[in-house]
């Protein structure tokens, strides 16, 4: 039913199936990071990727930012939900947490999520700050179904890095002596 599925997906949030190639993506890491090789897991090496991969937007055991979800509470002893979050990001965006595209009336484009609104301003947190913009500076307000999460997160890092990351998201805390 289209007219339910607009509904649920402006209280909920969107989402969507998974490409082939993300699909692929996603077994191909979750056969490479079987519990023998993530037993050789440096925790330490894991908890270092967060801070400057993850930790800039989500926290987890009290360690990193508030622009993302907070991952301590999550499904985080699944390796399939945690790759699945990870290689493709906009699949399940709640709607606290999708793109907002602000375009002001002097040309300024705002990129985040919308972290309070009111009838005179929004507050629209980017990667970097929060931006209060007053409701008569909006030219235009597009919401996206995409999430604010960058997709290639993995790419970046070595396999060490990555089964290092997992080991550390999966581990039960709190973070690793420094």
């Amino acid at each position: 039913d289209p007219d339910l599925l607009h509904r649920l997906e402006k209280v909920w949030g969107s989402a969507r199936p998974s490409s082939t190639d993300r699909l692929q993506e996603i077994k191909a890491w979750q056969r490479s990071l079987d519990p023998s090789r993530m037993a050789k897991a440096d925790l330490d090496s894991g908890f270092q990727v967060f801070q400057k991969t993850c930790g800039t937007c989500h926290k987890l055991f009290g360690e990193g930012k508030t622009i993302g979800p907070d991952l301590t509470g999550a499904n985080r002893r699944n390796l399939v939900y945690l790759l699945s979050n990870v290689i493709d990001p906009s699949a399940a965006v709640p709607v606290d947490f999708q793109l907002t595209n602000v375009l002001t009336v002097d040309g300024r484009v705002i990129s985040g999520i919308i972290s309070q609104r009111s009838d005179s301003a929004i507050t629209v947190q980017t990667s970097t700050e929060s931006v209060q913009i007053k409701s008569e500076d909006i030219e235009t307000l597009k919401v996206s179904s995409a999430s604010m999460m960058p997709d290639g997160l993995l790419d970046k890092l070595s396999p060490d890095q990555v089964r290092d990351l997992f080991a550390w998201m999966m581990s039960d805390g709190p973070t690793p002596s420094p």
